[in-house]
C-alpha cells in the first residue's frame, strides 16, 4: 500500500507538472499577445501624433507665408519668412515620410548632442509660431492713448473699450 501512494504521489506531481508547464505557456502566450496589443496601440498613437506635428509644422509654414505678405515683397524681412516658411514645409514632408522609430532616435540624438541648441531651437519655434500666428490675427486691435509705443499717427480706437 505505501508503493501504490508513492506511485499515485509521483502520477500527481507528473500531471500537476503538466498542468504548470501549460499554465506557464499559456501566461507567457497572453503575455505576448498583450505585449503586441500595446505595442500596436502605441505605434498608433504615435502615427496620429506623427501627422498631428506634420499638420503643425505645415499650418506653421501657412501662418509664415501669410506674415511675409505683411512685409515688402523685396525687403529681407520677407524674404527671411519665406525661407523659415519653407523650412516648415520641409520639415512637415520629413515628418509625413519618416516612421515614428526613425523621428524618435533622430530627435533624441539631437536632443543627447546639443541639448542646449535643443531647448533654444524649442523656444524659438514657440516664439515664432505665436507670433505667426498673431501676425494672421485679423481682429482691430484697440490701442489706449497712453501706450508710449503707440507710433505717431495710428489711429486709437475707443468706440469699444468699455469706458462708455
Amino acid at each position: 500500500m505505501i508503493t501504490y501512494l508513492d506511485l499515485t504521489k509521483g502520477k500527481d506531481m507528473t500531471r500537476s507538472s503538466t498542468t504548470i508547464d501549460e499554465a506557464k505557456r499559456h501566461a507567457a502566450d497572453l503575455a505576448e499577445a498583450a505585449k503586441d496589443a500595446a505595442k500596436s496601440t502605441a505605434h498608433d498613437h504615435a502615427g496620429v501624433l506623427r501627422d498631428r506635428v506634420a499638420e503643425k509644422a505645415e499650418n506653421t509654414a501657412n501662418a509664415a507665408n501669410a506674415a511675409a505678405y505683411e512685409f515688402d515683397p523685396r525687403s529681407l524681412q520677407a524674404e527671411a519668412v519665406r525661407q523659415i516658411a519653407g523650412t516648415f514645409d520641409d520639415i512637415a514632408e520629413r515628418i509625413r515620410q519618416s516612421d515614428i522609430e526613425t523621428l524618435a532616435t533622430h530627435t533624441s540624438n539631437f536632443a543627447r548632442r546639443n541639448p542646449a541648441l535643443f531647448v533654444s531651437a524649442a523656444a524659438i519655434a514657440g516664439f515664432a509660431v505665436t507670433r505667426f500666428l498673431k501676425a494672421r490675427d485679423e481682429r482691430p486691435v484697440a490701442y489706449d492713448a497712453s501706450d508710449p509705443w503707440l507710433s505717431k499717427g495710428q489711429s486709437v480706437d475707443r468706440s469699444d473699450d468699455g469706458r462708455g
